[in-house]
């Protein structure tokens, strides 16, 4: 009794042929809105870079690492609260030894700050911020280009735009730019 030979393909070698014959589609530019499920024609590199500034990762005080170091219920560190700065607004003085500036959540860091003590862990009394606890110490802050350096490629051409991706556009972009994809 003869063998019989298989008369199928293995996937990949089917895949393989499949790929082999077919072209891509011609590019076309569309808008962010219309760019959810299409396949992207070319690499998207960032012009910006993301965070575009070192930012307090939540709300509390900037200080320096240094300062609050040992911080304890027992032992706690009083600064100098010198100044607040709000998400959206920009700090205008530097930290210095001994001195702290409140940050809302997404506020940039103010110069010589390398770390922010939640509220949680002070006391405020007047112009005082009373630290009880060091364990944020150089924590809770996103640096300048943390999530997106400029000039990096942040998505591959030959990849599909769903809702992720097309948050990375939005962010990388502005209003009227068009994104070059494959035509359906």
């Amino acid at each position: 009794m003869n063998a019989r030979q298989p008369d199928w393909l293995l996937v990949a070698d089917a895949r393989q042929r499949i790929l082999d014959a077919v072209q891509p589609l011609d590019v076309e530019a569309v808008a962010l809105l219309e760019v959810a499920g299409r396949i992207l024609a070319r690499d998207v590199t960032s012009p910006i870079d993301q965070p575009p500034w070192d930012n307090s990762a939540m709300d509390g005080y900037a200080v320096r690492a240094v300062d609050v170091q040992g911080a304890t219920e027992s032992s706690p560190r009083s600064l100098q609260l010198i100044e607040s700065v709000a998400a959206g607004a920009f700090p205008f003085l530097p930290v210095r030894a001994g001195e702290a500036v409140r940050v809302m959540t997404g506020a940039p860091m103010p110069e010589g700050a390398d770390g922010v003590i939640r509220i949680e862990h002070t006391r405020l009394s007047g112009d005082r911020v009373t630290v009880f606890d060091d364990t944020d110490a150089g924590r809770n802050l996103r640096r300048r280009g943390e999530d997106l350096v400029r000039g990096a490629t942040v998505l591959e051409a030959g990849i599909v735009v769903r809702a992720g991706e097309a948050g990375v556009l939005a962010t990388v972009s502005k209003a009227a730019c068009r994104y070059p994809v494959h035509r359906r």
